[in-house]
């Protein structure tokens, strides 16, 4: 999460990142387990209540929260975390299933997909927004190690379509999409004048992560719509699949981090095409 910021950059996101980091190594030191030091039991608590509220009885959890990994409850709030269970236990884990709601902040979309993983899914699903019209303010791509993915999207209208209309709309939508054969291809989107008179130069890094088993792109860009579309066309045309992803969107600026994995990334020359070939796409041409 401190990758999704520029390095160049401190302000209170970082700080607190850094705070949370330093009393949760303190509480781990002092003989805490990990949910305690995570402070995730209170969250856990949380999302009981709010799910024994609509009918779902302590245990009933388990099956699902015993397949995600702590990452998981960390990025999620016992609202996000009692939806996704609730959602997923009345339609009994049977995979694709979208499911989309008003989100907090009024006039967003909330949107959660849960299905098996396969190389396209990131395609499919930035492909579908984009062709709805829809602009992603924040993605959190969580894959399992059993090779089925529940992401989550914050999403805005930029020509504020009725929420309840937009719901079904975009399940609909999406569900199609996951079961096309292809997927679907949005209209170039017009950048705004503001990024066109200020445009962000599209800054692009590939790394391995400390285990050497995954890379992280760490990517910097002005806003628009389809860029994420854009990002993960490049991927998919490399044979390379998004595990994980951070999205910031600031403004007219975007900085997004992906954990991302693919036989090209491991030689120089293919990562380097990679490379290019995101920095053609991303920079703007008019």
């Amino acid at each position: 999460d401190v990758r999704a910021t520029s390095p160049k950059v401190w302000n209170a996101w970082r700080a607190q990142l850094f705070e949370s980091l330093y009393l949760t190594t303190l509480r781990t030191l002092r003989g805490t387990n990990v949910k305690q030091a995570l402070k995730l039991d209170g969250r856990l608590d949380e999302a009981r209540r709010i799910l024994a509220r609509h009918g779902i009885r302590s245990g009933e959890e388990m099956p699902l929260w015993e397949r995600l990994d702590s990452l998981y409850f960390m990025r999620h709030d016992a609202d996000e975390i009692a939806w996704h269970t609730f959602t997923l236990h009345q339609r009994s884990l049977s995979p694709p299933i979208v499911k989309a709601r008003e989100a907090a902040q009024a006039g967003n979309l909330q949107v959660m997909v849960y299905a098996d993983d396969f190389p396209e899914l990131f395609l499919r699903i930035t492909g579908c927004f984009g062709a709805l019209g829809l602009s992603i303010l924040d993605a959190k791509v969580h894959t399992s190690a059993r090779a089925w993915a529940l992401d989550s999207f914050l999403l805005a209208d930029p020509r504020e379509r009725p929420i309840a209309e937009m719901v079904d709309t975009v399940e609909k939508a999406l569900l199609a999409s996951l079961r096309a054969e292809r997927p679907r291809v949005p209209q170039a989107g017009r950048i705004s004048r503001q990024a066109k008179h200020f445009p962000i130069p599209p800054q692009i890094s590939i790394r391995p992560d400390e285990a050497g088993q995954r890379f992280i792109l760490n990517l910097t860009a002005t806003d628009r719509p389809g860029l994420l579309f854009t990002v993960a066309q490049v991927l998919s045309e490399h044979g390379i699949e998004v595990e994980m992803a951070r999205i910031t969107t600031l403004g007219e600026r975007a900085e997004d981090t992906f954990v991302i994995k693919g036989g090209a990334l491991a030689m120089p020359d293919r990562l380097l095409e990679v490379e290019r070939a995101l920095l053609a796409r991303l920079t703007p041409t008019d």
